[in-house]
């Protein structure tokens, strides 16, 4: 486990993939992305909005983010650099690498 799945893994009990979750919100600028995402676990009825800000980005290839993407899987492999990739259902998709992650329940 790392420092930024720990209020995500203590609410939902694991790190999800983020499979079906809306993106409501992303932004981006020279140096950051940030990430909402509303994310439904239906087998034990929890739900919350989790954002996600990604520090330090390097390596974007994203498309672009269309009202109502909805993610397929959210991976993110860790080392030196972190690598994440998106996986779209629709609309936003694609992978960067980034320095530091931030991830925190907005609400639930």
């Amino acid at each position: 486990m790392t420092e930024y799945q720990e209020e995500i893994l203590a609410y939902f009990g694991y790190w999800p993939v983020f499979c079906d979750g809306q993106v409501v919100s992303f932004e981006r600028n020279a140096d950051d992305i940030a990430l909402k995402i509303n994310y439904i676990d239906t087998d034990k009825a929890l739900g919350a909005l989790v954002k996600m800000t990604f520090h330090g980005v390097s390596d974007v290839d994203l498309s672009e983010h269309l009202p109502g993407s909805v993610v397929d899987t959210l991976k993110i492999l860790s080392g030196n650099l972190h690598r994440v990739s998106i996986e779209p259902c629709y609309g936003l998709g694609g992978s960067f690498k980034c320095k530091k992650i931030r991830a925190s329940i907005v609400n639930a």
